[in-house]
């Protein structure tokens, strides 16, 4: 019976107790959970650890003495929308124009019964 690569990683020396270069990590499913570098037996520039499906799911960034940066690519906001002029609503015939058009338009009730007012 064979089962699925957990680990690779590289060594320097013959005595195999310090870690140096690539690291990979896999899941029992065989897919790849961690992978990154060792300097010196120090984790050294970009890990990226994935969910089950392959994913992204952290970021971690080394300099082989600590720990620099951390992010999580799943919860980043992606071009958020910019809405820094304040700009007040208005409505052409102002207030008492709004009013008249909400009253004749609007279903106070659809909020409440969200199958009211449809046809």
């Amino acid at each position: 019976m064979s089962w699925p690569l957990q680990s690779m990683q590289t060594y320097s020396g013959s005595t195999i107790t310090v870690l140096e270069g690539y690291n990979l990590v896999y899941y029992n499913s065989g897919l790849l959970t961690v992978e990154g570098n060792y300097l010196n037996n120090k984790r050294d520039g970009s890990w990226n650890y994935y969910n089950d499906t392959s994913t992204v799911i952290k970021k971690k960034v080394y300099d082989a003495v600590m720990l620099l940066k951390t992010s999580d690519p799943d919860t980043v906001k992606k071009d958020r929308a910019d809405y820094t002029d304040n700009k007040k609503a208005t409505f052409k015939g102002r207030q008492k124009a709004w009013q008249k058009y909400s009253t004749s338009n609007l279903d106070a009730n659809v909020g409440i019964n969200p199958m009211a007012g449809r046809k």
